[in-house]
């Protein structure tokens, strides 16, 4: 897990963070507004299932093992601990249509222009 860490770290981008956290996001910064593509590759890879719970007003999405340990790998552009209870479970094809694009650009970056698992 700790490969696939690094390699997401690089290849998250302001091209892959969500429009409203453009400002927030920096190469220091690099986890912002990445949660919804995140969990959708970590799904992909691992199986892990896909959940989403609310952080202040914002939508925040991680994921979860079948043993219910929560991998959540953007939880740092937090400034507090995420509170993951009253959480619901999301479906992959659905969250991917609200985010194709920007999807499948971090995957190419994830895979070094081959958009393939």
């Amino acid at each position: 897990m700790e490969a696939f860490i690094h390699k997401l770290m690089s290849a998250y981008s302001a091209e892959t963070c969500h429009p409203s956290y453009l400002e927030q996001w920096s190469p220091e910064n690099p986890t912002a507004g990445q949660c919804a593509i995140t969990a959708l590759l970590v799904y992909e890879t691992f199986g892990f299932d896909i959940y989403e719970i609310k952080v202040g007003r914002a939508r925040h999405f991680f994921n979860k093992t079948s043993d219910g340990d929560i991998i959540d790998l953007t939880a740092a552009q937090f400034s507090h601990p995420v509170d993951y209870t009253n959480c619901r479970e999301r479906n992959f094809k659905e969250l991917y249509k609200s985010c194709a694009t920007r999807y499948n650009i971090l995957k190419n970056n994830f895979y070094g222009g081959a958009l393939c698992r």
